[in-house]
């Protein structure tokens, strides 16, 4: 839209007095388009992103005098603004520097809450949101009230009311935000999860013994926090494929020789020559390679010999085997 003489007059005196930017001057020849007093705001102290609040709000007829102190940045400026436009009490919120933390008083004071629960300078804008949202469902929020959580383990305990299940289980700050979701999901499923609410685990491990109840197996198996993630990864897997993991869910056999027992009860070999904590994983590799090539592995069945020389052994048979 073209400005008339008076507006063409008073934009080119705006911009030959001071330096402004294409932005700057971008907002001011807006502001005339408008017809606010762009006197107002063009003016060095201001960016170009407090110049367009202040339009927006002029061409709104708002007391911009309540925002136009440019020590409040433009998304700061743009929350005083919003609140003006709802009628809400911008003091409530005025003096915080952190426009996010100003948005979520905002949004409560827009929906009539009691904001004075959560206005809080020392909570995070994501705490003070948890809060916000929990107030709005008609939560007990003093139950997650404290700024020992942080927003991701006061959503687990939120969602965890939501759904009407017993969050005491899980409201030890210690729990990080992800051991709570898993615990939060065993409950939504009315699982056991006293095998697994506990600190030792990590929340990976909590995930393999949840699913495992959720699947309805033995996790009796690998429900040991001395179990590394892999260990249970392996157990876990021979419960699904229906072995008998007895003989390899065991602290003193690593994930690599339980992958090698289990191979063997999934190829229906005799594990027995090499399902034992004296051998290392290597040797055991060189008895599983034997009994899978129907091998008489009895020669070199002994913790004592080194895998190379079982190697040696395994392949020389192999040979013989070929070449009678």
């Amino acid at each position: 839209m073209d400005l008339n003489k008076e507006q063409e007059v008073l934009y080119y005196n705006l911009i030959v007095r001071y330096s402004f930017s294409e932005n700057q001057k971008r907002i001011i020849y807006k502001g005339l388009v408008d017809g606010v007093d762009v006197t107002v705001y063009a003016k060095p102290k201001y960016d170009w992103g407090q110049m367009d609040e202040i339009r927006k709000g002029l061409k709104d007829k708002l007391n911009i005098s309540l925002y136009s102190n440019p020590e409040y940045d433009w998304s700061e400026m743009k929350e005083i603004r919003l609140g003006l436009i709802s009628n809400v009490d911008i003091s409530v919120y005025s003096n915080y520097s952190n426009y996010l933390q100003m948005k979520q008083i905002r949004l409560g004071l827009e929906k009539n809450l009691d904001v004075s629960i959560y206005n809080k300078p020392e909570l995070s804008h994501e705490q003070m949101e948890q809060i916000r949202l929990g107030i709005e469902q008609g939560l007990n929020v003093t139950i997650y009230l404290n700024k020992e959580y942080n927003y991701r383990q006061m959503r687990e305990i939120r969602l965890g009311l939501v759904n009407k299940i017993d969050v005491s289980i899980y409201l030890n700050s210690k729990f990080n935000w992800m051991q709570m979701f898993e615990i939060r999901r065993g409950l939504e499923k009315t699982l056991d999860v006293s095998v697994y609410a506990s600190l030792d685990f990590g929340w990976e491990q909590m995930r393999k013994i949840r699913t495992g109840l959720e699947n309805n197996l033995d996790v009796s198996y690998y429900s040991n926090p001395k179990f590394n993630n892999n260990q249970i990864e392996q157990i876990k897997d021979g419960l699904n494929k229906r072995l008998d993991v007895s003989c390899y869910a065991v602290l003193e056999y690593n994930e690599k020789q339980m992958e090698l027992i289990k191979k063997g009860l999934i190829n229906k070999l005799d594990i027995n020559w090499y399902s034992s904590p004296e051998f290392n994983y290597e040797q055991m590799l060189e008895i599983y390679l034997g009994l899978q090539n129907k091998l008489d592995v009895s020669s070199y069945v002994n913790p004592e010999i080194d895998f190379i020389t079982m190697k040696k052994i395994r392949l020389n048979l192999t040979k013989c085997k070929r070449n009678p």
